[in-house]
């Protein structure tokens, strides 16, 4: 063994050395739930671009000083099992769940992910959450560590430490930076989580807000004279930091990675290491799945979209409407475990959106397909029942009571637009051969998809009539979703 070990170059014994520090590292950084690669995970350890390199320098002296980061990908939940090992091992003192921005990798993150990570920070770790989509991510944590924060708005201006927090931020940032300029997803109802918010200075410097003649971003004087610092006590928040348990949980609402976000990331994972001791095994724990429907609901649900379906190919679509619902009732506000279960509440949504086309309920149709794409982007029939409803609604406005008031309305062609380009994306993928499961032809739906480009081309020269619909009673129905 000696003689191999000899035989290995500088660069090769180097990288051991690596490997076995980062098996010692006690801040384990989940990348793979990003809407776009990791480019967030990479700012947090080495920087942008855009960022100087004594900046690089600084970020890279601190991760060091902590023993390296140990990295793993969630890989939008295919590798949910090799993060829970990587948490259940033990030794941490911080986790960062970087970017968790894409909503697919959010559901399963709470899933998979939810019960392990709070669990962590009740025996004394911190759980740190910087995203680019903060307004998104708010659900996800009031579900997993029932935060009070609620989502606000999305702008950049000067962030800076509210002074009646002062000192909690000097313990937990150390000598992070103050005050910085970012464009962030900020929220409320912080309280005492609030860590860097709006100042009494604060200044919208994104252009879309100034010219919507919104300038001051400040934080008001309070109305009560026992506020703190007489300043409003809800304010706009980029950065909170709350207990929970013996640990805490962080926000960092900083949509670009900035280097003071940076910074500030380093700098409390240090706090972690510091102060939290090294997370004993996690092996005791049985993680259940929160968003899975028990088996009993899930059969009541398959039998009463079977009964839907049938009622729906009958043109009982009232009668199929009405098991869908049924169905849906189980599931309340959860989405179901990923794989059948969630399958099935996209199929159920989509269904019920078919079925308030052919009652001619257009807003619930809308509302019933957009419901299915906020869990699956890419079924493409809900994709089609959603611009098929918006498309018939504009179709059925009235007419201006003036005849000579116009007819034109930038937002309403706007809409248009967005319609034509979704059609555009659906036509590209039937193309390309990204299909649906279903029975139907696509030559079905690229007929439906001409269809509604000529209605679209209508509606851009004038709002048209109320039209005959679509699909009149007596064709026969478009299979619903298996």
């Amino acid at each position: 063994q000696a003689g191999i070990v000899r035989r290995l170059g500088p660069r090769q014994r180097a990288a051991g050395r690596r490997r076995e520090a980062a098996m010692e590292a006690r801040v384990l950084l989940i990348e793979g739930m990003s809407v776009a690669s990791n480019w967030y995970s990479e700012a947090v350890l080495g920087g942008k671009e855009t960022t100087s390199s004594e900046e690089r320098a600084a970020l890279r002296r601190v991760w060091a000083s902590l023993g390296g980061v140990r990295r793993v990908d969630f890989d939008y939940g295919t590798n949910a099992a090799g993060v829970q090992a990587a948490i259940r091992r033990g030794g941490l003192a911080a986790i960062i769940a970087c970017d968790l921005s894409e909503n697919e990798a959010r559901l399963e993150f709470e899933s998979h992910l939810g019960p392990l990570v709070a669990e962590f920070a009740r025996r004394g770790g911190y759980v740190l959450f910087p995203t680019s989509e903060g307004l998104l991510l708010q659900s996800t944590l009031q579900a997993v560590f029932e935060t009070p924060w609620v989502r606000s708005s999305y702008y950049r201006t000067e962030w800076g430490v509210p002074p009646e927090r002062a000192s909690r931020v000097d313990e937990l940032f150390g000598e992070a930076p103050r005050t910085f300029s970012a464009k962030a997803c900020s929220i409320r109802g912080a309280g005492a989580d609030a860590c860097y918010g709006v100042t009494t200075s604060s200044r919208h410097q994104s252009l879309s807000m100034q010219m919507m003649g919104y300038l001051d971003a400040s934080r008001k004087d309070a109305t009560s004279v026992t506020a703190p610092e007489g300043l409003e006590e809800d304010f706009d928040v980029a950065v909170a930091v709350r207990d929970f348990g013996d640990g805490k949980v962080a926000f960092f609402g900083d949509v670009n990675a900035e280097y003071a976000t940076c910074a500030q990331i380093a700098a409390l994972c240090r706090h972690a290491v510091e102060r939290a001791p090294p997370s004993p095994p996690l092996v005791d724990l049985v993680v259940l799945d929160r968003l899975a429907l028990p088996p009993p609901d899930f059969d009541r649900v398959v039998a009463l979209k079977a009964r839907g379906n049938d009622a729906f190919h009958r043109h009982a679509f009232a009668d199929a409407l009405a098991c869908y619902r049924d169905a849906l009732r189980l599931y309340a506000d959860k989405p179901g475990s990923a794989g059948a279960q969630r399958g099935d509440k996209v199929k159920l949504l989509s269904n019920s959106a078919e079925c308030h086309l052919r009652l001619r309920d257009f807003p619930a149709a809308e509302a019933a397909a957009q419901a299915a794409l906020d869990l699956d982007q890419s079924c493409t029939k809900a994709r089609l029942r959603r611009v098929k409803a918006v498309a018939f609604r504009l179709e059925r406005r009235p007419p201006p009571d003036d005849p000579d008031e116009p007819t034109h309305d930038d937002d309403r062609d706007d809409l248009l637009d967005e319609l034509a380009d979704e059609l555009d994306q659906v036509r590209f993928e039937l193309g390309a051969g990204h299909r649906d499961p279903t029975r139907r032809s696509p030559a079905g739906r690229l007929a439906d998809l001409d269809d509604l480009h000529r209605r679209i081309d209508r509606l851009r020269i004038h709002p048209a009539p109320p039209s005959p619909f679509l699909h009149d009673a007596s064709h026969t129905p478009p299979a619903t979703d298996a």
